[in-house]
């Protein structure tokens, strides 16, 4: 969360995007905090190995069951992808997660 709260103060993202003050910010938070389940203690259980920083997003995936990541990462977003080395590790977890950018993501809450 304060990592989404930092990323939305950034000045330049504030520029491009005068609605983003810090009032819309933190309601936008607290909407979130609102409807999400905080999960603490993720126990480290997947390694990628072309970023291993990013392995702690699957892990939480795993732990939280979650349906969707939802991420900008390339290499995240490469476990998805027809051929990907990745894509038969990411499938032998048996995940029914969908890794989607934010743009795919809008596009499927608006269709639900």
């Amino acid at each position: 969360m304060e990592e989404i709260r930092d990323v939305l103060a950034r000045p330049g993202l504030q520029r491009k995007f005068p609605s983003l003050t810090i009032s819309t910010v933190s309601d936008f938070l607290e909407r979130i905090r609102l409807c999400s389940v905080l999960t603490k203690d993720v126990p480290s259980l997947f390694t990628l190995d072309r970023d291993p920083k990013d392995a702690k997003y699957i892990d939480l995936v795993i732990a939280a069951r979650a349906d969707f990541l939802v991420t900008r990462d390339n290499d995240l977003l490469d476990l998805r992808e027809a051929g990907s080395p990745l894509l038969p590790i990411f499938e032998q977890l048996d995940l029914q997660c969908k890794i989607v950018d934010p743009f795919q993501m809008l596009s499927y809450l608006q269709t639900s």
